[in-house]
């Protein structure tokens, strides 16, 4: 379905500022798609697109989330202490069980004591490969590259609104709302990650100070053994 009078303006002066900070978008008529038209969810399942999954309204993302995805972050955030969260795969078992769990009943995690974190997070990697389109536009990627190149060799000052956040106002609605949700998780495992290495630095120093202080404390003991 073509798209608006009204998109298509937004859409042209999007493409306009870009050009004019150096960013060449190519197919950019692509966008002209009336993407963001409301279209009827259906049930959950994996590889369908966010658009016509089970919702949640996100007060922060002013709008809808996919269900699975607000859940599956909420249940993480609970875990984020757990060792290897998102580097270890987990049970394949459990994992298809639970996959197959979660197409058949409308609750996400209706029991989630018994739920194993790195299950969970690899759910949500599977469930971010296989959307039809991902969160971050393929035919963005190559301009995102290339307006993150611009920011980072002009002066603060000098970047203004910025190529990379111009570039975000061409990303279909449903991508938006579900990518900022998604940081501010991502934020938070990132800060809690900071917080750890901080504390195993402290502890690393104390470590050394006191190995430091033992090493010198039993030379001098076997200084005064040998005098």
């Amino acid at each position: 379905m073509p798209g608006t009078a009204e998109e298509r303006s937004r859409v042209l002066a999007v493409i306009r500022a870009l050009k004019a900070a150096g960013v060449r978008v190519k197919n950019w008529k692509n966008f002209l798609d009336g993407g963001s038209a409301a279209r009827k969810t259906e049930g959950f399942a994996f590889g369908r697109d966010l658009s016509l999954l089970p919702q949640r309204q996100v007060a922060e993302v002013g709008g809808s989330v996919p269900q699975f995805l607000v859940e599956a972050c909420e249940f993480l955030s609970n875990h984020l202490h757990t060792e290897g969260l998102f580097r270890k795969t987990g049970s394949l078992a459990r994992i298809r069980a639970l996959r197959t769990e979660l197409e058949r009943v409308e609750c996400m995690f209706s029991d989630s004591s018994a739920l194993q974190p790195c299950d969970v997070a690899s759910l949500l990697k599977q469930f971010l490969r296989e959307l039809p389109r991902p969160l971050i536009p393929c035919e963005l990627r190559g301009a995102l590259c290339q307006a993150q190149g611009l920011e980072e060799a002009a002066a603060p000052e000098a970047v203004g609104e910025g190529p990379v956040l111009l570039l975000t106002a061409l990303f279909p609605p449903a991508q938006v709302r579900a990518l900022r949700y998604f940081c501010s998780f991502l934020q938070r495992v990132a800060q809690r990650y900071e917080c750890e290495v901080e504390i195993s630095l402290r502890l690393l120093e104390s470590l050394i100070t006191f190995q430091m202080w033992s090493d010198q404390y039993n030379f001098c003991q076997k200084q005064l053994t040998f005098n």
